[in-house]
């Protein structure tokens, strides 16, 4: 999901405009294929593991129990919630 703050900020507050507009970013997008495909599987099923733990974690983490969960992780390894 991408979130888009174009609606949010008004527009005398739009600072930053992107050069050539949308073709920066695409061909930036499009230049990590050819690293990714070079890349050995075992590396992208490792990525690709803790990219769903990761998504999990914040799922969960908006419920009661997941907020209680949290706590207790960053507590055990010594992190204050900022």
């Amino acid at each position: 999901m991408i979130v888009d703050l174009t609606n949010t900020v008004p527009d005398d507050r739009t600072y930053f405009k992107v050069p050539f507009g949308p073709l920066l970013p695409l061909v930036g997008a499009g230049s990590c294929i050819p690293m990714l495909v070079t890349l050995p599987l075992s590396v992208l099923a490792a990525g690709g593991a803790a990219l769903l733990a990761g998504t999990l974690f914040f799922v969960i983490e908006d419920t009661p129990e997941g907020e209680r969960a949290a706590a207790e992780i960053r507590e055990f390894i010594g992190k204050e919630r900022r």
